[in-house]
């Protein structure tokens, strides 16, 4: 879509002229055009979705970032609409450099502040998003969920060059509900939280000692060690900066329990990941040798 043509709704919405919305950059995302521009001396963005059958997951998108523009570190949602069949809204621009750009590995009270930003916030105000956010009222509904959601997608796979691997994955997916029912008073006893899920380096700014986190796509209710074990995934801390990170993170509890539950969700991300691949091997019929050797080299290490 030319920004043209989007320059002329934005001129609708705002009321403005177009001389007025200047366009500084932009950005193409594998299923949204996001256009960020200037309005007299604001500035926004502009999400477009660009494929009709991602609609349903571009409006819980939406609604995530629209629920959450209350909290000052998340960018306000402005405007929701359709141009041309296409779902599109606007949001603030967030001022600040990410933390990728700036070097995590020095800065790394930024991604533990963060941490303790968004779990600190009740589960509960996703509730109105989806349906399936209010019926989690502990942590142990939540880790039913993830595993009924491993389960659904590993049912998915029926290619013969994966059956080896499937067969694997269905016993480490038993050994994990085996897991869960010997610490069930544990997981009970966990009040949901707000969770990212995706808080990597380039979703992370600071600006003047202020924390901002975009990209709310993948916001949860659920119990907060798995936010520290995704955090472990996505930056590769090693295991010697394990305890620094807990250390720093405020709302662990009473910390044996809280390691409990960290290794079912550091397991359950590992195998989720796995049966990940090979859903998309399997869609896009690009099974060969060299993708099941890798995937039976990270069975090995699960």
């Amino acid at each position: 879509m030319e920004w043209g043509q989007v320059q002329k709704e934005i001129s609708k919405i705002f009321s403005v002229s177009l001389s007025k919305i200047v366009l500084f950059d932009t950005i193409y995302e594998e299923k949204n055009l996001v256009y960020c521009f200037r309005c007299d001396s604001m500035k926004f963005v502009i999400k477009i979705n660009l494929f009709e059958y991602n609609n349903q997951m571009f409006i819980k998108e939406y609604k995530r970032c629209q629920c959450l523009s209350s909290f000052a570190f998340i960018p306000k949602v402005i405007f929701f609409g359709e141009m041309e069949g296409r779902l599109y809204f606007i949001m603030e621009y967030v001022q600040g450099k990410t933390l990728e750009s700036i070097g995590y590995k020095n800065n790394f009270g930024v991604v533990i502040a963060a941490l303790n930003l968004v779990n600190a916030i009740d589960g509960s105000v996703l509730d109105s998003v989806d349906s399936r956010f209010a019926s989690i009222h502990n942590g142990l509904d939540f880790s039913v969920w993830c595993l009924n959601y491993l389960k659904n997608n590993l049912d998915q796979i029926d290619c013969d060059s994966l059956m080896s691997a499937k067969k694997i994955i269905e016993n480490e997916v038993a050994n994990l509900a085996g897991d869960l029912d010997i610490n069930l008073d544990i997981f009970e006893k966990v009040r949901p939280v707000l969770l990212h899920t995706d808080m990597h380096a380039r979703n992370l700014l600071v600006e003047n000692g202020n924390i901002s986190i975009i990209d709310w796509y993948h916001a949860e209710k659920g119990d907060n060690a798995l936010e520290i074990a995704s955090i472990l995934h996505n930056y590769s801390i090693p295991p010697y900066l394990h305890h620094d990170l807990i250390k720093g993170y405020r709302h662990w509890g009473f910390f044996e329990e809280f390691n409990v539950r960290l290794k079912f969700y550091d397991r359950f991300l590992k195998v989720n990941n796995l049966v990940g691949r090979m859903n998309f091997i399997q869609k896009t019929n690009c099974v060969d040798k060299f993708d099941v050797l890798q995937i039976n080299q990270s069975l090995l290490i699960l």
